[in-house]
């Protein structure tokens, strides 16, 4: 195998195993075996409810208490309210934003090119605000903006992505 190749499936491997580390990515669980036959009403463990989602209830990625990325989306399921962030081997665009102190932000992130990208934070604090994307997919996570005024630097964690200029940063006000 040439050496490309090599270092990307090193590279995807890595991110996955990172994804699937950060909770990102849902394992499928197995279910819990029901010792006595009993009916799935009367068993606590029951099998999951596979009649479908409620419509009424909300992604977790559009909730705040943690941040979730979303699954992939189409264009026609991204949200025209978010921030829109895409990511190239050019860098990233916008290099910058401005939010303000606790505000809720829906953050959009796109690969606009055939590279993957892991969309980050340095600030320790935002340390759960990551968006892993493949070749031209959009995925959104939603969070709230830090209680302090700063910037807050965001960047490509691919290995050697943000030498290549892929940076930018979130202006708290």
């Amino acid at each position: 195998m040439a050496k490309k190749q090599i270092v990307l499936i090193a590279v995807v491997v890595i991110i996955f195993a990172g994804i699937v580390t950060l909770g990102v990515i849902n394992m499928p669980q197995t279910a819990t075996p029901n010792p006595a036959n009993q009916p799935a009403e009367n068993n606590q463990q029951g099998p999951p409810d596979t009649t479908g989602q409620n419509p009424s209830e909300v992604p977790d990625w559009q909730k705040s208490e943690a941040p979730v990325q979303s699954v992939p989306l189409t264009n026609n399921e991204v949200p025209e309210t978010g921030i829109k962030i895409v990511i190239t081997e050019k860098g990233i665009a916008p290099a910058s934003f401005e939010v303000q102190k606790g505000e809720e932000i829906m953050l959009v992130v796109a690969s606009g090119d055939q590279w993957t990208h892991i969309f980050k934070f340095k600030d320790p604090q935002l340390v759960a605000v990551a968006v892993g994307v493949g070749p031209q997919e959009t995925r959104v996570i939603t969070f709230t903006a830090p209680a302090e005024k700063g910037e807050y630097v965001y960047y490509c964690d691919v290995p050697g992505h943000e030498a290549r200029g892929e940076v930018g940063k979130m202006i708290v006000k």
